[in-house]
C-alpha cells in the first residue's frame, strides 16, 4: 500500500522516535492532534491519494480531448483533400459550421469548431493528415496508459524517482 512505500522511506531515525504532544493543520487546515508519525504519514497519504486521483482525472479529460481534436484534424483534412468540400467557398460562418457537423466533427464546447477552420491552407495536405494521424495514435496510447494508472502506483513510482535525484546528491545521502 501507499503507507508501507512512504514508511520505507522515511530515515531509520524517525522510525524509532516516539512523540506525544504533536499538532498539526489537517486537510481542512484544522488543528489537529496527531498520536504518532504514522497517523501523520495516513493523514497525508489520504490527502495525497485525493490529489492523484483528482490529477489522474484531469489528465485523461485532457488527453481525452487532444485526441477528439487530432482525429477531428485527420477527418477535415482528409475531407479537404479528396474533395468532399471546399472550405474556401463557405462565406460566413454558419456554412462553415455545416461542413464541420456534415463530416462529423466535434464541437468543442469552448471552442466551437475552431480547431479546424482556423488550420491555416498551406497545412490542408495529405502528409500532414497522416502526421497528424500518427500524433493522433500516440495520444489514444498514452491515454490508454492514464486509464490504467492507479495513483499509488503513480505516487510510488514519483518517490523513488525523487529518491534517486536525493541519493545523487552528496548532502542527502
Amino acid at each position: 500500500s501507499w503507507l508501507d512505500v512512504v514508511s520505507t522511506l522515511q530515515p531509520a531515525a524517525s522510525r524509532r522516535r516516539r512523540t506525544r504532544n504533536m499538532h498539526l493543520l489537517d486537510a481542512d487546515g484544522v488543528l489537529q492532534k496527531y498520536s504518532s508519525t504514522t497517523s501523520i504519514i495516513r493523514a497525508h497519504g489520504e490527502m495525497r491519494m485525493t490529489g492523484y486521483f483528482k490529477r489522474i482525472a484531469h489528465l485523461t479529460s485532457k488527453c481525452e480531448r487532444d485526441v477528439r481534436i487530432a482525429h477531428d484534424k485527420v477527418r477535415f483534412i482528409q475531407g479537404f483533400v479528396n474533395h468532399e468540400f471546399d472550405i474556401r467557398e463557405c462565406h460566413d460562418d454558419d456554412s462553415a459550421h455545416a461542413i464541420c457537423a456534415k463530416i462529423g466533427l466535434t464541437e468543442d464546447e469552448h471552442s466551437g469548431y475552431s480547431h479546424v477552420l482556423d488550420l491555416p491552407l498551406k497545412t490542408l495536405t495529405a502528409s500532414r493528415a497522416a502526421a497528424l494521424s500518427n500524433h493522433a495514435q500516440k495520444l489514444a496510447q498514452e491515454l490508454e496508459v492514464l486509464r490504467t494508472q492507479v495513483p499509488s502506483e503513480l505516487w510510488k513510482s514519483e518517490l523513488e524517482a525523487l529518491r534517486n535525484e536525493f541519493i545523487k546528491d552528496p548532502k542527502y545521502a
